[in-house]
């Protein structure tokens, strides 16, 4: 009889334990289950319109000076369509250009406003403005010409088409243009194969290939300095 009845308590001890121990799981199971609200960031920049191309689709940055006194790149999304995107099961990646039409001149300044989608600006408002610190001049050159502004002095040695892939630049499509530059700043001497949109920092500011006319040896060159403190 006492076997008995301590076999009983075993048990009906058993049921308690699992039925208490299902109760205190089951709130944090439900907590995880529910997905955290996203609320998208606010983005505003003042910079220069940036085109960059490597094939025959190009990609639209907006060039612009951080509060830090960094010079950053964001793309731009003129549309609520999601660009072509490889890691989202996009195969083939194929983007028709009319699907994200730039409003401006590419190398316009001006003032973006948008949200923040992952490392893209979704662009509401985009509205050219003055560059009131002089934070960016332009200079056109040719082959074997010198040009200077924002303290730096930039020469172009050779402007080119060829197809093809380059160590340290990438791989381009035939007619994308390759200025050969030799850039001066800061008692410092580079030299730097550029594409349209490659930007590269230099001390004191950026150098950028805004286009290259490989018919004529004729480049457009930006260069920004640092404003910020």
């Amino acid at each position: 009889m006492w076997v008995k009845l301590f076999v009983g308590l075993l048990f009906v001890a058993g049921i308690t334990v699992w039925f208490t121990s299902r109760d205190s799981e089951l709130p944090q199971t439900q907590l995880a289950a529910i997905p955290a609200a996203h609320t998208a960031e606010a983005f505003v920049g003042e910079g220069i319109i940036v085109r960059y191309q490597s094939t025959d689709i190009p990609t639209y940055f907006l060039l612009y000076e951080n509060e830090r006194g960094a010079f950053i790149r964001k793309e731009l999304r003129f549309t609520e369509e999601r660009g072509c995107n490889p890691g989202a099961g996009d195969l083939p990646c194929v983007l028709s250009i009319s699907m994200n039409p730039v409003p401006v001149s590419i190398g316009s300044y001006v003032r973006v406003v948008g949200d923040i989608d992952a490392q893209r600006v979704v662009v509401r408002s985009i509205e050219e403005t003055e560059d009131s610190t002089g934070t960016f001049v332009f200079r056109s050159i040719r082959i074997g010409e010198s040009m200077s502004g924002n303290g730096m002095q930039v020469s172009m040695t050779e402007l080119s088409g060829e197809g093809g892939c380059e160590v340290f630049l990438g791989c381009f499509a035939e007619g994308v243009p390759r200025a050969a530059l030799t850039i001066e700043t800061a008692g410092q001497v580079r030299e730097d194969t550029l594409i349209p949109g490659m930007v590269k920092t230099v001390p004191g500011g950026v150098v950028v290939l805004l286009w290259g006319d490989i018919e004529d040896g004729e480049a457009l060159v930006a260069l920004g300095r640092e404003t910020a403190s």
